[in-house]
């Protein structure tokens, strides 16, 4: 929803004419809409179009003295009816204006849209029981009065926010889909639920004597018994059918219909793209500038995905194609960027054109089409932590407090600015501050991601087989080349410094949380890493060396560690972080997610997919100048 202007002006002593018939004919509360319509609850939330002409009556003003709200009066002229806007929007932005200007002394207009938003955006906690979310829902109608939501608006909203197992309970004792039924029974049914208190973490046994026949809780053994019925039931028939023949698993309800994922032929766009066809019923729209990474999706028309899954060859940003396609997508995933850490002071305008200016058309056309977003950004806009500022023997340095990464707390602490290392992060935060702002003016539903070293196959490139001979990859990638042509592992400034890794497919399992739960995602800034996974560089190169042993069946490989500065390795003008270790509260207690995959099965699947890929080509390389 899109902030509208208000008036800041009040008028201290309004200009007040009494008229006493103007009180007759406009009721201070709206009348309760009934719900004896037979209707599901499904045909009553969509919109009429056609035949309702009549139902709009203007009233004769018998009144010809009044009292003059200008703030009413400002708000009403700045939403004018001019025919060919839609006439059940028109209504419902009018009732919200005079229900928000009804009770100024104790709901003042900003008062009343923050209540009335957490109504539309109510979301069942994670650990939360149904009951505990029913009651939390009715305390956040009660706080606002004055919501203007008819109950049919509060049954939709609450079924919505539910997770998948309680809608299914609702589906079940409903004996067909929920939204199917009359509102009226909707209300029965939840309300019966309700009344079964229940903990997710603790179960609650309650001895009932059978020869018991209180009058006063009959009803309520009634409506319990029923719907336990039901949902044995739904579950009989569940265990009784055929099992069905292996297929990719659907998405739950809430799964939107199509994504547009920008850079979906790179490293985490080919496995996102992967995860989207082998385990959802979405489609997806890649876009690239390549799609080696991809072909394996694009090529094969007998998969089960054939159809779900278009690429468009397009750079972002210049490429007017970009908005048709956002357009048509119910999500947008932009994973465009330059994120090569050698780049970042030898290539700065690029690395910053990349990540802030190209990004921009990107930002704006899902904010003005009212699309949602799922942006990629990166650790690094956290920069130094707080720990390199202290002494070196300072014991502060080894508290958690000083260096552990908060998503809402930790502050962004970038070097000077002759240190180009950080025109990357500059330009990452920047975009994040501006997706931020565009969802508190303008209403957009975003959020923000911020990877800690996702590793796995396909990551960056070997240099001179599938990349250029001089180019520089991130440091996993310049350690598998080493490795594979038995040669020194360079260890940058000593490789002191400490970072975490986490395996692309648990990374990837928190993106399809957030894409599946837009409730718990949308507004949240995300750390996806795992801090079990923490290690120096200099350990790193020292597993990796082991690992490698064991995927290429040789015995020992003799590899030595080499130092060398920061100056030789990236050029004038690197700079870095002393350590990049995440805190995951905000993702585990909004999505439920953590990460499983050990450091040494990260290191054995991706040393294992680049000696596959890359061993063989590397020995012919290197036997060709030999030879000539």
């Amino acid at each position: 929803m899109r902030t509208r202007s208000r008036s800041r002006y009040k008028i201290a002593e309004p200009l007040r004419i009494e008229f006493p018939s103007q009180e007759d004919q406009f009721q201070e509360d709206p009348p309760k809409v009934p719900m004896a319509d037979n209707r599901t609850m499904a045909q009553l939330l969509q919109a009429p179009t056609e035949g309702y002409e009549d139902a709009i009556v203007i009233l004769e003003t018998a009144a010809t003295n009044f009292e003059l709200k200008h703030g009413l009066i400002n708000l009403v002229q700045n939403k004018q009816f001019f025919g060919h806007e839609d006439p059940h929007a028109h209504i419902r932005y009018f009732n919200k204006i005079t229900s928000t200007m009804r009770v100024p002394n104790f709901f003042t207009p900003s008062k009343t849209t923050n209540l009335r938003n957490k109504i539309t955006r109510f979301q069942q906690r994670f650990d939360e029981s149904f009951s505990e979310a029913w009651d939390r829902f009715n305390d956040l109608l009660r706080a606002c009065p004055h919501h203007g939501f008819f109950e049919l608006h509060q049954l939709d909203i609450f079924y919505n926010a539910l997770n998948v197992n309680d809608q299914d309970s609702l589906n079940s004792a409903a004996g067909e889909f929920f939204l199917d039924k009359m509102p009226s029974d909707c209300l029965k049914i939840i309300e019966s639920k309700s009344k079964v208190r229940q903990s997710r973490a603790k179960a609650v046994i309650t001895k009932v004597n059978s020869s018991s026949s209180t009058p006063a809780i009959s009803s309520d053994v009634v409506e319990l018994r029923d719907l336990v019925r039901a949902l044995l039931l739904d579950k009989k028939n569940q265990s009784s059918a055929p099992a069905p023949a292996p297929s990719p698993t659907p998405a739950p309800v809430k799964a939107v219909e199509s994504n547009c994922v920008t850079c979906g032929g790179g490293f985490i766009g080919s496995h996102l793209c992967e995860k989207l066809m082998n385990e959802t019923n979405h489609t997806v729209l890649a876009v690239d500038v390549y799609n080696d990474k991809i072909k394996h999706l694009l090529e094969p028309e007998s998969a089960p995905w054939t159809g779900r899954i278009q690429f468009h060859r397009l750079n972002i940003k210049n490429d007017s194609r970009l908005e048709g396609l956002i357009k048509c997508s119910d999500l947008t995933i932009n994973l465009a960027a330059i994120c090569t850490p050698a780049d970042y002071n030898t290539r700065p305008l690029d690395t910053i054109y990349s990540n802030f200016i190209d990004a921009l058309p990107v930002v704006k056309y899902c904010s003005e089409n009212n699309k949602r977003l799922i942006h990629f950004s990166t650790c690094e806009v956290y920069g130094k932590t707080i720990g390199s500022y202290l002494p070196k023997d300072s014991p502060l340095r080894q508290d958690p407090a000083y260096y552990i990464l908060k998503e809402d707390t930790s502050p962004c602490i970038f070097g000077s600015v002759e240190k180009q290392r950080w025109s990357y992060a500059c330009a990452k935060q920047l975009i994040e501050r501006l997706i931020y702002a565009e969802g508190a003016e303008n209403g957009l539903e975003f959020t923000i991601v911020r990877p800690f070293n996702w590793i796995g196959p396909r990551m960056d490139f070997i240099p001179g087989i599938d990349g250029p001979s001089e180019g520089v990859p991130r440091v996993l990638a310049c350690f598998s080349n080493n490795l594979l042509r038995r040669e020194p592992l360079k260890l940058v400034d000593g490789g002191e410094s400490q970072r975490t890794f986490i395996y692309i497919k648990d990374a990837i399992e928190a993106v399809l949380l957030m894409i599946e739960n837009p409730a718990r995602a949308s507004g949240h800034i995300f750390n996806v890493g795992n801090p079990n996974n923490e290690v120096t560089v200099r350990q790193l190169a020292e597993m990796m060396t082991q690992v490698y042993s064991k995927v290429s069946g040789e015995d020992s490989i003799e590899t030595p560690t080499v130092d060398v500065s920061s100056k030789e390795f990236y050029g004038e003008g690197y700079d870095d972080s002393d350590k990049r270790i995440p805190d995951m509260t905000i993702i585990n207690k909004q999505l439920g997610w953590n990460p499983k995959t050990s450091l040494w099965d990260l290191l054995e699947s991706t040393l294992t997919y680049q000696h596959r890929t890359y061993a063989e080509a590397i020995k012919q390389a290197i036997a060709k100048p030999t030879a000539n």
